[in-house]
């Protein structure tokens, strides 16, 4: 975190990722008569990742879908090309269990849904600074230990469409074509290789095949 954090005098720098633009503008909005400065706002996950590159801040408002960029993968992108990781608040208007549980496992600070933002994203923001996590009071944590021994389920831990995904994978098809295949959205079937990988406890396609593999789930 940045040094911001104990000097209440200084504001405290924020990045703002969501593919609507009346969110963004209402973020900014909520925050200009407080003690959070935002400093850049981003479309897509690529631009997030790359606004962090150029000018980090200490705290980053992520929308859990930006178009197809999905907040795990960015998450991922983050911790792999950044130098430090800004604290995360996760921004969503859809109860998505499974990637709200990866981000969860990804250690973001926050998750927050958007109908009470207005309400919450300030305190919210002063609790995160302090360093606690905030989640709304809809959701209930599912540790990472707890995801862990899910993975030693075995084929009880995934469920039916979720075995037909990963099966699709193992076979190289692309989240497009596994669409096709079995008439999904493609977001949709993004949600359930999220879901899996979060499972297996697995951070790429070939890490969940391989221990599903190893499970004897393939």
């Amino acid at each position: 975190m940045s040094a911001n954090a104990t000097r209440p005098d200084v504001k405290h720098l924020v990045g703002i990722a969501d593919d609507h633009p009346v969110v963004l503008r209402g973020v900014r909005q909520l925050l200009a008569d407080s003690c959070y400065e935002v400093i850049w706002q981003a479309l897509s996950g690529a631009m997030c990742v790359q606004a962090c590159r150029e000018q980090e801040p200490d705290i980053l408002i992520l929308d859990l879908r930006l178009g197809s960029d999905l907040a795990p993968d960015v998450l991922r992108e983050l911790r792999m090309h950044g130098k430090t990781t800004p604290r995360v608040v996760v921004l969503t208007g859809h109860d998505d269990r499974p990637l709200i549980n990866a981000c969860l496992d990804a250690g973001v600070a926050g998750v927050l849904f958007k109908d009470a933002i207005e309400m919450d994203i300030v305190q919210s923001l002063e609790k995160i600074v302090a360093g606690e996590t905030v989640l709304d009071t809809r959701l209930t944590r599912t540790s990472s230990d707890e995801a862990r021994r899910s993975a030693d389920l075995g084929v009880s831990a995934l469920t039916t469409r979720e075995h037909e995904v990963l099966r699709l994978v193992a076979r190289g098809m692309t989240s497009r074509d596994i669409a096709y295949e079995l008439c999904l959205s493609v977001n949709t079937v993004r949600s359930y290789v999220q879901s899996t990988l979060f499972k297996l406890n697995a951070h790429t396609r070939i890490e969940a095949v391989t221990t599903a593999r190893r499970l004897r789930l393939l």
